[in-house]
């Protein structure tokens, strides 16, 4: 009874582990091909990626 609890525990952590580890295989070779084959220099983030502000005229005074 316990042994079958602590081996389905064992499994279950043996499961998130493989998981944890494909995850981190993936994101290596994502930054491979990105490293390899991405122009370099050019690309840079957005400083702002929300809608400009609104005019500070106010649209009810006309």
């Amino acid at each position: 009874m316990v042994l079958s609890i602590l081996l389905r525990l064992l499994v279950g952590l043996a499961a998130v582990l493989v998981t944890l580890a494909l995850f981190s295989l993936v994101g290596k070779v994502m930054d491979w091909v990105y490293r390899r084959w991405a122009p370099h220099g050019t690309w840079q983030p957005p400083l702002n990626t929300r809608e400009p502000p609104a005019s500070p005229v106010d649209s009810d005074a006309e």
